[in-house]
């Protein structure tokens, strides 16, 4: 998720973290010169075990994508 507000992003990683039992990155980038929160969840080895998390959240009406961070550089 994309987030402007630095406590909600917070708030609301905790809360994913907490439900998914899975680690949780915060990241922070800059759109149009403001901030935006990034939140990613989940820590994998392979495509079929992010995706079973993004189902996982699907089902709990939390919308991912899978991201593959060895190709951010």
């Amino acid at each position: 998720g994309a987030f402007r507000e630095h406590g909600y992003v917070l708030l609301e990683a905790a809360k994913l973290e907490a439900a998914f039992k899975q680690p949780r990155i915060v990241l922070i980038c800059l759109y149009k010169g403001q901030p935006v929160y990034k939140v990613m969840v989940g820590e994998f080895n392979g495509r079929k075990q992010a995706d079973q998390l993004k189902t996982e959240m699907a089902r709990k009406g939390v919308p991912g994508i899978v991201k593959d961070l060895s190709t951010v550089g």
